[in-house]
């Protein structure tokens, strides 16, 4: 069996289970969606939600990585969307290129010197 060239690009990024709360909405729309998140890679994250996302929608997210820090504040891009079972979710958030940079700085902390 072959694989298509998006489902080989999906498995080349490492992935790092995390699971945390996250709240989003689309740029278009102002109402608050929460979810959580199931995995992060070096260009997006992995969420569950309830509510049904369609792909290319454009998302202001709040992820709570540390229960002791403030939500770090994320956009991104839905790149694709799979129903787990009736009522819940599960999207691929490709992150815009600053806010990847947030992420790693938070994740791996300031660069030595």
């Amino acid at each position: 069996m072959f694989q298509s060239d998006t489902e080989i690009e999906r498995r080349q990024c490492e992935r790092l289970l995390v699971r945390c709360p996250v709240k989003f909405k689309a740029r278009s729309e102002g109402k608050v969606i929460e979810g959580s998140s199931k995995d992060f890679s070096d260009g997006g994250v992995g969420i569950f939600t309830r509510k049904r996302l369609k792909a290319d929608t454009r998302l202001e997210m709040q992820i709570k990585l540390f229960p002791e820090l403030k939500p770090l504040s994320i956009a991104g891009k839905v790149v694709w969307v799979d129903k787990q079972r009736p009522g819940l979710w599960r999207a691929g958030v490709s992150f815009d290129e600053l806010a990847f940079i947030k992420v790693m700085k938070l994740l791996v902390g300031p660069k030595a010197t």
